[in-house]
């Protein structure tokens, strides 16, 4: 029936919403299932096939099915092609890359948020630049990429604070307090990394807390 399109939708977020990702995925999954009988669909759910397919994968990699994810997010980048706007390509790819690293995948990973950096303006600070410049600064912290992973951070920190992104604020100090520590100046590191935990914890986001 047509009303069980948008409803799968918004169970979905529900669990999604509620930390189930797993059921999340369920819902989602099926929403896709009967998306093609469905007349006029993305009116009817409320969400376009793409952005559908993107919020299966985040639920599927988040509930464990990461391979799945992986298969999702890449139907989703394939229907979009190089005919959406970069911001929306450069989102995917960032959602990849996530998912590479959760697969152990990490040359893959660093090469696929080099190529979703490169899409989007230097000097135009966005939500999707502050989110790609963070995510891409932790994935080469964990490599070991400090000098990189520094730049970027302060990049990342510098967009985060022009649009009011707090979550990607705290993760790109978060990596730049270890980039400063590592590179000397441990003063300033351990400084920046109390300051980041303490408005981290004001901000009611603990897990960003270091």
């Amino acid at each position: 029936r047509s009303s069980d399109l948008p409803a799968s939708v918004r169970a979905g977020r529900a669990a999604a919403a509620a930390g189930a990702p797993s059921a999340a995925q369920r819902h989602f999954e099926r929403a896709l299932e009967l998306w093609q009988q469905v007349p006029d669909a993305e009116q009817r759910a409320g969400i376009d096939h793409s952005l559908l397919l993107q919020a299966a994968a985040s639920a599927a990699a988040r509930g464990g099915a990461v391979d799945r994810g992986l298969a999702l997010i890449d139907q989703a980048l394939a229907e979009v092609g190089y005919a959406g706007t970069l911001e929306r390509r450069a989102t995917l790819l960032v959602d990849r890359a996530e998912i590479l690293t959760d697969l152990g995948r990490d040359s893959e990973s660093l090469a696929v948020f080099e190529q979703a950096e490169g899409l989007l303006p230097r000097d135009l600070p966005s939500r999707v630049s502050a989110r790609v410049l963070s995510s891409y600064a932790r994935a080469l912290s964990r490599v070991d990429r400090m000098d990189r992973a520094g730049e970027l951070a302060q990049r990342a920190l510098e967009a985060a604070e022009a649009v009011g992104a707090t979550a990607d604020k705290l993760e790109s100090q978060t990596v730049l307090s270890a980039a400063m520590a590592y590179e000397g100046d441990i003063e300033k590191g351990i400084a920046l990394g109390w300051q980041t935990h303490q408005e981290a914890l004001d901000a009611g986001l603990p897990w960003l807390a270091t």
